[in-house]
């Protein structure tokens, strides 16, 4: 397959460095991307959105996914059950506080 890029992997501690770097120093994301080089922001934002889910800044497998559970559709009926029960509460103590 000519002309297809293949995507760059970044060692898992830089991945967890530019993390933290964001989470605790403050340092804006468009800042990291531009100081350590990443070839695309989303990877940052990626990488965040993993670590805040996980504790981890797993490597992505070999078909590109990062290792997450995708979510079967009995989890998303049950969570949409729950925010809906969530809401009714919400009104309930809302009328029983009046």
């Amino acid at each position: 397959m000519a002309g297809k890029k293949r995507m760059k992997a970044y060692p898992e501690e830089l991945r967890l460095k530019l993390v933290m770097l964001y989470l605790e120093e403050g340092i804006p994301k468009r800042q990291l991307v531009r100081e350590y080089g990443l070839s695309c922001p989303k990877l940052l934002r990626d990488w965040i959105k993993i670590y805040k889910e996980t504790g981890k800044v797993k490597r992505r497998n070999n078909n590109g996914r990062s290792g997450r559970t995708p979510i079967n559709p009995t989890d998303e009926q049950l969570i949409r059950r729950l925010q809906i029960e969530n809401e009714l509460l919400k009104k309930v103590r809302e009328e029983l506080r009046r």
